[in-house]
């Protein structure tokens, strides 16, 4: 028997501002975009079950390949 349907809501987004070349490590880059988003979503790390993160250009900021 199939499952019901989860739900899932988008309760902030977050982004941050780089340069190429950037001393910033990705982990830096992304603290900064889900702190933006749990502000905008007026929400507090607490009451979030599951964060989703993507980068075109993530290994290219570190000097590696990537897909593109």
């Amino acid at each position: 028997m199939a499952k019901p349907p989860r739900h899932a809501w988008v309760g902030g987004v977050g982004m941050t501002s780089f340069r190429r070349p950037t001393r910033r490590s990705l982990s830096e880059l992304g603290r900064e975009a889900c702190v933006d988003a749990l502000r905008g979503g007026g929400l507090m790390p607490e009451s979030v079950q599951g964060a989703y993160c993507g980068s075109a250009v993530g290994a290219g900021l570190q000097g590696g390949d990537g897909i593109g």
